[in-house]
Formats: C-alpha cells, structure tokens, sequence
C-alpha cells in the first residue's frame, strides 16, 4: 500500500478523495483504499479510520474512494491516505 501524508490546514471532514493514477494490465481493477489517522510517531496507524474502494481503469486520470463513514481531522492533524498498489501504478492525491 502506498500512502500520502496530509497535514490539515483547518478542520475538515474527509468523505473521500481522488487518486490520479492507472491500471496495470489490459483491463479495469477495484483496490482497496483507506484514511489512516497517524500514531503517536507521525507514522499511519495499523488499521485505516474508514475504508473505501477504487474502480481504476486502464486509462491514466482521477479516480474517487468514497470512504465508508466521514472522517473529522482537526486543524493542524496529520493523517494519511491510500490505496493497495499491486495493480495500479503510483498516483497523485485531491482531497474530497
């Protein structure tokens, strides 16, 4: 799983984002994905806040993870968000 890091600059509710990113191979996949609250090191936790899944295709551009409950961050918090990377290239990250 690949992860970025999000330090956020006001209070926020996170629904879900969007990944710039591309299958590998001939045909669409669906990956997991996650919001990772960071631990006590600045590092993501264990287990995800809330999960969601991509439907990626073959074709490079945006793909959404709707998360499966909201999550709130508060100002200055760090957390993390990603997605399994077996069968998709590395992506770019927006917030939703």
């Amino acid at each position: 799983e690949y992860c970025y890091r999000v330090d956020a600059a006001a209070p926020m509710t996170v629904t879900g984002f969007r990944l710039y990113t591309q299958a590998v191979g001939s045909w669409p996949v669906i990956v997991p994905a996650g919001l990772y609250r960071a631990d006590a090191q600045g590092v993501p936790e264990d287990l995800p806040a809330a999960t969601g899944t991509m439907t990626v295709d073959v074709q490079p551009g945006f793909y959404d993870v709707t998360l499966s409950v909201p999550v709130t961050v508060q100002s200055g918090e760090t957390f993390f968000v990603g997605s399994q990377t077996g069968t998709v290239l590395t992506s770019t990250l927006i917030l939703a």
